[in-house]
């Protein structure tokens, strides 16, 4: 879980990050990892997980609220989608072996 929050913290800091159903599904290429909190509903995971399959993009369940996603990106507002630009293979497959 440390390795996820130091990457969302360096994808934010460096403002290579999209935050939102709709920012994440337009531009959802180029991401390298995708967060999806649960509140978010199943049509709109659906569309979002839809969209990541056909870029070859991972997506991951973030266990918590978009309260909690927004927290962790030091946000004062709620994020229910993330996409992640930046980080290397290595980082991006640790974390989805954590899970």
């Amino acid at each position: 879980m440390k390795a996820l929050e130091k990457l969302i913290k360096e994808a934010v800091a460096s403002g290579k990050y999209k935050k939102g159903t709709k920012e994440v599904t337009r531009f959802a290429k180029g991401s390298k990892l995708i967060l999806v909190s649960d509140s978010v509903s199943g049509r709109n995971r659906g569309d979002i997980e839809e969209q990541a399959k056909s870029n070859g993009i991972p997506v991951l369940s973030f266990h918590g609220t978009s309260v909690m996603l927004g927290r962790a990106c030091n946000r004062p507002h709620r994020i229910s989608v993330l996409s992640i630009r930046t980080g290397t293979e290595e980082e991006i497959r640790n974390i989805l072996s954590e899970k």
